[in-house]
């Protein structure tokens, strides 16, 4: 009997360890400025980090990114999220305010090792079999979609399926597995401690953020690297075709 190539790779089953951090979070109608626009905020400190994306038609999607026990859990979640962002000023004071408790869902963040071979014979791991990563780097989603436009793009370069596996392997196993370390450092602390001076005023300007941002994006996609140049990301110039240049 043949083997399906599935017992050589390090399939991981059942939940993935949690990381010791969550997002308690929620989709809702708030009677918030913010919502009804079309800016996304992210703002951290040592509490934690809080995420406001309008939704549209005045529903707005947030998250509070914070160290989550497994045992021990506070009765009220949302007093213990009001006594713990008691110090922030609005909009996530003015969100504490309106949320009520049975709108927060808590969002366990999980983190596993990239496995040694992603494809063996006629079998493929793709997505969170891959890369099951916190989404500190909001990267979880994208990655997954950089995996099937990879792996589509090597099974169209040949019909020898074997060998587009072993490039989709290459390619892929080297980016995800940059963007996964880099996930398991603890970066919300990070973002707390550098994101705000003695002075209550930005450590590091926003110019360095933009450059260092664009960076670890071109570092971990098999795809901007395609379209982008020093100056910015530039579409493809016809119907498969690549302006060149690197990101």
């Amino acid at each position: 009997p043949s083997r399906s190539g599935s017992e050589d790779l390090d399939v991981r089953t059942g939940r993935e360890p949690p990381s010791g951090w969550a997002s308690l979070q929620g989709l809702t109608r708030v009677p918030l400025p913010v919502a009804e626009g079309t800016t996304s905020i992210y703002a951290t400190g040592k509490e934690g980090g809080v995420g406001m994306m309008p939704a549209g038609r005045g529903l707005l999607q947030w998250w509070f990114d914070v160290p989550w026990p497994q045992s021990d859990r506070p009765g009220s979640v949302l007093d213990w999220l009001r006594q713990r962002f008691e110090q922030w000023g609005p909009p996530m004071s003015e969100l504490l305010g309106v949320i009520s408790e049975d709108e927060i869902e808590p969002f366990a963040h999980a983190w596993h090792h990239v496995p040694r071979h992603i494809a063996s014979r006629r079998v493929v791991l793709i997505g969170d079999a891959v890369h099951t990563i916190p989404p500190v780097f909001a990267q979880g989603a994208n990655q997954s979609f950089e995996d099937a436009w990879v792996l589509t793009r090597a099974l169209d370069a040949t019909s020898a399926v074997d060998d587009a596996l072993k490039r989709y392997e290459k390619e892929r196993r080297r980016k995800v597995s940059f963007v996964s370390r880099g996930a398991r450092l603890p970066m919300l602390p990070i973002y707390g401690r550098v994101a705000i001076g003695r002075a209550k005023g930005p450590l590091i300007p926003g110019w360095f953020c933009t450059a260092a941002w664009r960076a670890n994006m071109c570092a971990c996609s098999s795809t901007l690297p395609l379209f982008g140049g020093r100056r910015g990301w530039r579409p493809a110039t016809g119907p498969g075709q690549t302006s060149g240049g690197r990101c």
